[in-house]
């Protein structure tokens, strides 16, 4: 009821506002039929009637209209009042007044309204009708004012919450749609920031390599004319560098296939890549594992790529062969750590080595809340630490 009173309000509240007036306009011609009296009272009530139409028609374009109207109105029940033999029929005429000011106005000047419509009202009947008949009638028609004016209050506060809710919930799903759009602009810039990888990596690796190749390829030919002796050797290189463009070739189709620590776990995938290493590169890297991790998805993902870059620097700059991988979990604390004996750099330095991804691997762990601390010096080798207290578990790695 509340709801259809709330989408129809408009309509519903001059509806009563009309209704009490002609139901008192009623009243009083049914009592002043054949008196003389009648002419006047029906001027008055089509007055208050034709006002009462006129602030629905004004009600929008200036509150002044309304303030001038309902003094006017306030008049006309006045001299209703004192029309003998004084009735108190025009005290039922407040409610209407009530309505109207309460529709129009705020809160407070619509209670101020009200207050001088009960006030008015309250004198009238004392007045005309003597204490002992007319305080009832004022307690009675000072609540019936007052509690119209809440419920037409109420109604309106309703309505301005439902429109503000309505606001809220446009703003929400223009929120989720330009995060919807924000959410594929991200995908595609991933897929783009994997294909420009894929393609340098694809260039700076395997394209070289038969570029490698096929040079090999001329210079046995040109040795077979001249020196056969030699063309054994280059056949062997030849052969060499093939294997190594397969095994390259096959690095980046694996890396293109589901995240192995998505399906394996961390600690498999560590095992995975560095049995790569030690095929493909000769380089030799030594496994510590100590306990077994608990970390959800993300951590685990975002930690393999963090080693994998620091293992790939360490391959790339330390002028080693050999690095050391430990890892160690106890309850939900993690720490990961990537040393060799290389040749190391000045940790002031880092921000000026572009090569070696530190600016990557710290947004890595951070997005994660997980700590990476460097230590190094020129000659001492480089030692990298991962910490992280886990958030939950996905499960434990084999």
């Amino acid at each position: 009821m509340l709801r259809f009173i709330t989408r129809h309000k408009t309509a519903v509240i001059y509806l009563a506002a009309y209704f009490f007036a002609i139901s008192i306009a009623l009243r009083y011609l049914l009592y002043y039929q054949n008196d003389a009296y009648l002419i006047k009272v029906v001027a008055l009530l089509a007055a208050f009637l034709i006002l009462l139409g006129i602030q629905t028609l004004l009600r929008d374009r200036s509150r002044l209209y309304t303030h001038v109207i309902l003094a006017v109105q306030t008049g006309i029940l006045i001299v209703l009042s004192f029309l003998p033999p004084r009735l108190d029929f025009y005290s039922t005429l407040s409610v209407t007044l009530a309505l109207q000011a309460v529709y129009v106005f705020s809160g407070k000047t619509a209670f101020r309204w009200i207050g001088v419509f009960a006030t008015v009202t309250a004198v009238l009947l004392l007045l005309g009708q003597g204490w002992s008949r007319g305080l009832p009638l004022v307690v009675s028609n000072t609540v019936a004012v007052f509690v119209v004016g809440a419920f037409v209050v109420l109604i309106r506060r309703t309505e301005a919450a439902h429109r503000e809710s309505q606001r809220l919930l446009s703003e929400l799903e223009r929120a989720h749609q330009q995060l919807q759009i924000y959410t594929a602009q991200a995908e595609q810039l991933a897929v783009v920031k994997d294909r420009n990888r894929l393609a340098r990596d694809l260039h700076d690796s395997v394209s070289q390599t038969i570029f490698s190749m096929r040079l090999t390829a001329d210079a046995v030919r040109i040795l077979q004319q001249r020196n056969s002796t030699q063309v054994a050797p280059q056949l062997d290189k030849l052969q060499e560098l093939a294997q190594s463009a397969l095994d390259k070739m096959r690095t980046l189709i694996h890396e293109l296939r589901p995240s192995i620590v998505a399906e394996h776990g961390l600690v498999p995938a560590l095992r995975h890549h560095v049995t790569l290493m030690e095929r493909q590169h000769k380089f030799a890297v030594v496994l510590d594992i100590s306990g077994q991790p608990r970390l959800t998805d993300e951590e685990a993902e975002q930690i393999y790529h963090v080693v994998e870059e620091a293992l790939n620097n360490v391959l790339k700059h330390a002028h080693t062969d050999k690095a050391i991988l430990s890892l160690r979990s106890v309850s939900n604390r993690v720490t990961v750590k990537v040393k060799d004996n290389g040749k190391g750099f000045r940790l002031e330095d880092i921000d000026k080595e572009k090569n070696l991804g530190l600016a990557g691997m710290r947004e890595r762990l951070e997005s994660i809340g997980a700590s990476l601390q460097i230590d190094s010096s020129p000659g001492e080798g480089t030692c990298i630490t991962i910490e992280i207290t886990s958030k939950g578990g996905g499960g434990e790695d084999g």
